[in-house]
Order: C-alpha cells, then structure tokens, then sequence
C-alpha cells in the first residue's frame, strides 16, 4: 500500500474492545487479509457488519488473491478511499 501513496496506515489496530482488524487506513477503511488457513465466512460477514455499524468501510481479501492479484487489490482500496 505504501508503494502506492495509500496511507497512512495502521497494522493490526483495535478498533474497539471486541474487534481487532489487520489495516486501518485514513482511519476509516479496514482491509482485511485472510491467511491460507480456513476462514468461517459466516463468522466474517458478522464481523464485517458488526466493524460497518460502527462506520467502517470494509474491504476484505483472501490469500490466494493477495499472491496473484495484488495489483487490483491495491486499485479496489484506492477506489473505496476515493469515496470516503
């Protein structure tokens, strides 16, 4: 992100006492980045809504595409930044 001018950026913040997210960029855009390991999607959309109801813009990736499309991953956060 920072290669590309998107910040500033937190790593691993507490949002607020029951949630700690991976980004926090310009203090409103979470970006989360699932590991390879298995991710209960049902838990995650939860949690999604949970971090949006408290006015956060939530974007989130999973492995394989941080490997292999990083490029789009980066234009998707600059797009929800253009907006915020």
């Amino acid at each position: 992100m920072l290669r590309r001018g998107i910040g500033p950026v937190r790593l691993q913040v507490q949002v607020d006492p029951a949630h700690r997210v991976d980004f926090l960029v310009r203090g409103r855009l979470v970006v989360e980045a699932d590991g390879a390991a298995f991710h209960d999607s049902e838990q995650d959309r939860i949690r999604d809504a949970e971090l949006r109801a408290l006015g956060y813009v939530v974007l989130r990736f999973g492995y394989d595409r941080i490997l292999h499309d990083i490029e789009a991953i980066l234009d998707e956060i600059e797009a929800a930044l253009a907006v915020l």
